[in-house]
């Protein structure tokens, strides 16, 4: 809670994967543990690299005393949208990230991408 209001946002840095629970709050700024990116907690923008993509957020509502967090993320500028550009006949294909594994003793992550879908123009 900042200034009496609560902000959700995701938990695994943008960069590397990096826990973000386990990061340094600052004003409105979360520092990653791992190579010192920052973000705004209520936008999810980045505010200090080595990170370049925001992070995903969440609207966050009181009710009586829970605490109820959207389950899909707020859509608006901080979205990343995948930009395809396909030519006549040629096929595209947008890739997924399914799963992120922490290799121990590295600060490297394995990912398991899908091919979402192909299509055709």
């Amino acid at each position: 809670m900042i200034n009496g209001k609560i902000y959700a946002m995701d938990s695994v840095c943008s960069h590397e994967g990096g826990p973000l629970e386990e990061g340094t709050l600052d004003g409105y700024e979360i520092e990653c543990p791992w190579h010192g990116s920052r973000f705004d907690v209520r936008t999810g923008e980045v505010t200090n690299p080595p990170a370049d993509t925001p992070q995903s957020i969440y609207e966050v509502k009181m009710k009586d005393n829970d605490i109820l967090i959207s389950k899909t993320p707020v859509q608006g500028e901080n979205e990343v949208k995948p930009e395809i550009s396909v030519g006549r006949g040629t096929s595209a294909y947008e890739l997924r990230l399914l799963e992120k594994k922490k290799i121990e003793g590295t600060d490297r992550c394995l990912s398991s991408l899908a091919r979402k879908m192909s299509r055709e123009e």
